[in-house]
């Protein structure tokens, strides 16, 4: 784990939904990596937004129907292969407590574990679902 980061990140490929505060612009994406502080996802088209934006976690329990406000801490955008991209790394800001206990579990097997070997000899959910 990196020594900077506060949670362990965990390569993902879960759907969400982004959308403005408000109603606004809605778009579909898959996460790349998650953490119990933050998200990078992958969208498609280009992303030109700054500030904060509603996510919506899809996919199966326990991380389907998470949701929170999030700030854009970084936007790239750019090509790859014939479809255009834009990825964003987020950091949640406003997540219920039951939320961010049901994504910690998803991340880490455990709702207060900060990584997985928090909860020694836990795989964490979505590793067992796989098996």
């Amino acid at each position: 784990m990196d020594e900077r980061r506060e949670f362990e990140r965990i390569t993902t490929a879960w759907p969400v939904s982004i959308s403005m505060p408000g109603g606004g612009d809605h778009r579909a994406g898959t996460t790349l990596n998650v953490s119990a502080s933050g998200v990078a996802v992958e969208l498609d088209g280009e992303m030109l937004m700054a500030g904060n934006v509603q996510l919506l976690f899809g996919g199966e329990p326990p991380v389907e129907g998470i949701m929170c406000t999030a700030r854009i801490v970084w936007v790239a955008s750019g090509s790859t292969g014939l479809e255009d991209k834009a990825r964003l790394g987020l950091h949640y800001l406003d997540m219920r407590a039951v939320d961010r206990s049901k994504l910690r579990f998803a991340l880490y097997g455990s709702p207060t574990a900060k990584k997985r070997s928090d909860v020694e000899g836990t795989e964490a959910p979505q590793e067992r679902r796989k098996a």
